[in-house]
């Protein structure tokens, strides 16, 4: 786990970078006040670089993983309209008659597709806000006095 360390006159800090980033201004601002207050013993130069490059890292990898989930989440819906339209239509693709079996069988799929594609959405939406938030960290850090 990457972390950073603040040294203060009475002993030191210890931050683990991902679970205290994204953080709220207010929170970033309070960190860096702290940081340069006892800025003879900190190199608040070091700190920057240290996060601008873990925030560049991890806003690069939500990326990856929300178009990652962004797929699944188009494949399930996908399967939802087939299986759906199956349901509807009574019949396979092919055009043969589903047995009351299949017919239960199918319905179950659906709904399984559904809940899988809503799953992979919230997912995505998760990881966007995260980016959102770990962006404007990065403004934040890139506002910075040093």
């Amino acid at each position: 786990m990457k972390e950073i360390k603040i040294k203060t006159e009475n002993g030191s800090m210890t931050v683990y970078i991902d679970n205290f980033f994204p953080c709220s201004q207010a929170r970033f601002n309070k960190l860096f006040k702290i940081a340069r207050q006892f800025s003879w013993l900190n190199n608040i130069q070091t700190i920057a670089e240290q996060l601008n490059q873990n925030f560049t890292e991890r806003i690069r990898d939500n990326e990856d993983a929300k178009s990652g989930y962004t797929k699944l989440y188009f494949r399930e819906m996908q399967k939802h309209a087939d299986f759906r339209d199956m349901v509807e239509s009574g019949k396979h693709p092919n055009g043969i008659p589903l047995t009351k079996e299949e017919l239960k069988e199918y319905k179950k799929k659906q709904s399984s597709a559904i809940s899988s594609a809503r799953e992979y959405l919230r997912e995505q939406k998760k990881i966007e806000r995260e980016i959102t938030a770990l962006k404007k960290n990065l403004e934040m850090l890139g506002s910075l006095e040093m």
